[in-house]
């Protein structure tokens, strides 16, 4: 409503203005604006007072100042923001782009929802990266390295200039003149030619691409660690801090590379925010909550919003009553078991499964009285061991059917009668006195009178390679090929052609190796294995030898071979057996010679004679040759047993 002026006339009692009743009206709609505009229409509530030029509002409730132009508060004093939530907002367009928070009295200033900047006292710590122009501080300014112009100077670099005495060398230290402008303590100095007989006094320095003058190392002169002074470089401590910064001015953004924190007060690309209790006195808005284990996403939420305790609602989650009860459920499917102190269904029940209970009737009746009234008239009792009687629904039915094993019958007698799985696999009694095995549609042995045999020559074996007989009682083995065995062929006796061998085997075994007198020898990480074929009283023996850096020789003694078994003792003969070696030396190639086997001796020795003659020079750890690392020696002989 537009403002009424109360109509006075030309002057006093002229006629010329409103009426009493008129006037008053005007005036009576000015103040109802009034009061409505700031109060509830009787009183004023809005607290606002006029005094002169000063206007106060006393506790005003304002909802929302509105402007299409810019609003300044201009103070010639102070401009006091007091919220008693402890958070001012700032907003565009009615988004949050920032706000103020009170931490126990210190601030924090957020961008958007993240806290960007935390006060301490004096003391400001940044969330994220801080990008600035020039930073001036009263205290220590921290960092792990400090960038001037293209210079990227780390702590390392900065160890160099800390602790520093003026006109002294230090080892990694840089090195500064004294106030007489002279140095001492240098070690060996790299460089091109420097040639000084007093002072050498430069404007500036020039390491690599960084230019340095005196104005720059001004800012690293008297600089201590973790402290910050006026016009100094800041370096950081041993545990990378600083302090005290005074004020922080950023005119970019600053930013870590993740998120940035800019001049507006806004933050992007936060990633997760770990803090402790976190207190709204507004709406908290997320996508997601995670308690504990648990994330809960918007949707799972959704089943909880607007939920009445005792009433179902669809698509929400159901919370029983105060009396644990639920109401206007429609259909509920369970995949497991539904246990009720009872069940009272009014309609039809459709049990897609088994039903069990502990009494159940019909019309009254007991269920097992009437399925026995029922089918007592098709059977009185089954008392038949072995058959089993099924109840058809459908037409009031019993199926007899003979359980799978059978424990009474005591013969099983019929012409031509199969046993098995099927036609493909059974036990045929298709010919009189004989029994047919069948496998694979293929009969495969058969049983006849004295007789169990293959079907076809050559077809079927006994066992498998994986899977074998144990034993074989058997008078006589009558084959048409080799017999071949793993292991061990053991008989009474062997024919072979003329002639009848009673011991016909061949194996491995280790040989002894010693010496006939001093330091055994030893094999060490050397080899020494032997094989041997025994037919009859006839040995044939091989032993191999391979010597390995750690194989000892003994010192001296004569060496002595042993042999599977103890060679015969023959009357009137010195040797029952022969043999030759060849040893391979690695530094001169090979030799060899014969080997001596005496009678009745489990061991043989290596004759070491010239070739063609006969004498005692036996082999030794020096004889035929000093024996050594790579060496090998092989010995075959055949004697009696």
């Amino acid at each position: 409503m537009a403002y009424q002026s109360v109509g006075l006339g030309s002057s006093a009692d002229d006629g010329g203005g409103d009426t009493l009743r008129s006037g008053g009206t005007k005036i009576n709609a000015n103040f109802l604006e009034i009061y409505n505009l700031l109060g509830d229409g009787s009183d004023l509530t809005s607290g606002l007072g006029i005094s002169g030029s000063q206007v106060t509002l006393t506790t005003p409730i304002i909802a929302e100042i509105d402007s299409s132009s810019t609003i300044t508060l201009d103070a010639t004093t102070d401009i006091v923001l007091d919220a008693d939530g402890g958070d001012i907002f700032f907003k565009d367009a009615g988004t949050t782009f920032g706000s103020a928070n009170n931490n126990s009295g210190n601030l924090i200033v957020k961008s958007g929802t993240t806290t960007a900047l935390t006060f301490s006292g004096a003391n400001a710590t940044v969330a994220g990266t801080l990008a600035s122009g020039a930073i001036t501080s009263s205290g220590v300014v921290t960092g792990s390295g400090f960038t001037v112009g293209s210079a990227v100077i780390t702590e390392a670099e900065l160890e160099t200039i800390d602790g520093i005495t003026a006109g002294t060398a230090a080892a990694s230290k840089a090195l500064v003149l004294d106030s007489s402008t002279n140095i001492s303590g240098i070690g060996t100095i790299s460089s091109g030619a420097i040639t000084s007989s007093g002072v050498v006094t430069a404007t500036g320095f020039t390491i690599g691409s960084a230019v340095i003058n005196e104005a720059e190392l001004e800012t690293i002169d008297g600089i201590t660690g973790g402290t910050v002074i006026a016009s100094k470089a800041v370096v950081v401590d041993a545990n990378k801090d600083i302090g005290i910064v005074r004020n922080l001015t950023i005119d970019g953004t600053f930013s870590d590379g993740n998120y940035t924190f800019d001049t507006s007060g806004n933050v992007s690309g936060l990633g997760t925010i770990g803090s402790g209790a976190i207190t709204s006195t507004g709406v908290v808005t997320a996508t997601g909550f995670t308690i504990g284990s648990a994330v809960i996403i918007e949707a799972e939420l959704e089943t909880l919003d607007g939920i009445t305790a005792g009433t179902a609602a669809g698509s929400k989650a159901v919370v029983l009553d105060a009396n644990k009860d639920i109401g206007t459920l429609r259909n509920i499917t369970l995949s497991g078991e539904l246990d009720a102190g009872s069940l009272d269904v009014s309609g039809n029940a459709d049990i897609d499964g088994t039903l069990e209970a502990d009494a159940i009737t019909v019309n009254g009746v007991t269920l097992a009285e009437y399925i026995a009234d029922t089918t007592g008239a098709m059977v009185t009792s089954n008392t038949e061991t072995g058959i089993t009687v099924t109840y058809e629904d459908g037409d009031n039915t019993l199926d007899f059917a003979l359980g799978a094993a059978q424990t009474t019958i005591t013969s099983l007698l019929a012409t031509d009668i199969k046993i098995g799985e099927d036609n493909d696999t059974k036990m045929d009694f298709e010919t009189a006195n004989e029994i047919h095995f069948y496998a694979s549609a293929a009969e495969q042995v058969y049983v006849a009178d004295g007789v169990f045999g293959p079907q076809t020559d050559s077809d079927v074996d006994l066992g498998t390679t994986g899977v074998r007989w144990k034993d074989a009682f058997i008078d006589t083995v009558t084959t048409t090929g080799a017999i071949t065995s793993a292991g061990l062929v053991t008989a009474g006796s062997l024919n072979l052609g003329d002639d009848t061998v009673t011991t016909l085997k061949s194996g491995t075994y280790t040989p002894t190796w010693v010496a006939a007198s001093g330091t055994a020898p030893a094999i060490g990480n050397g080899s020494l294995t032997g094989r041997y074929t025994q037919i009859g009283s006839l040995c044939h023996v091989l032993i191999k030898i391979y010597f390995g850096s750690s194989s000892t020789f003994g010192n001296g003694g004569v060496l002595r071979f042993g042999l599977p078994f103890t060679a015969a003792t023959i009357s009137g003969m010195a040797h029952v057996g022969s043999g030759s070696y060849i040893i391979n030396d690695s530094g001169t190639g090979t030799t060899g010679g014969t080997v001596e086997l005496g009678s009745a001796l489990a061991y043989i020795t290596l004759n070491c004679n010239p070739s063609g003659t006969v004498g005692a020079t036996l082999a030794t750890n020096a004889v035929p040759l000093t024996w050594a690392n790579g060496d090998s020696l092989t010995v075959e002989c055949l004697y009696e047993v």
